[in-house]
């Protein structure tokens, strides 16, 4: 039996994402060759369909000249006790 990868505990801010990008004149496929990440898997991960690796977020921001802190979120709920 396959089993089910855990999700992730970090999100991206795909909405703050894509405000910079439209801001900055890109087109999905210019970001993804700044950022070097093909369009296709840039379609993926702004449709949600897909959690792109830290280092494809990080690569993204970047290339958009965000801080990945800003569109990068761990989460902490691990952080209670």
């Amino acid at each position: 039996m396959q089993q089910r990868r855990p999700t992730k505990p970090w999100s991206l801010d795909l909405d703050a994402l894509d405000r910079a990008r439209i801001l900055a004149n890109l087109s999905y496929e210019q970001l993804g060759r700044r950022a070097n990440v093909h369009r296709l898997s840039l379609a993926v991960i702004f449709q949600g369909r897909r959690q792109p690796t830290v280092g494809t977020a990080h690569a993204l921001a970047r290339a958009l000249n965000l801080d990945p802190a800003a569109v990068i979120t761990f989460d902490r709920a691990d952080e209670t006790a």
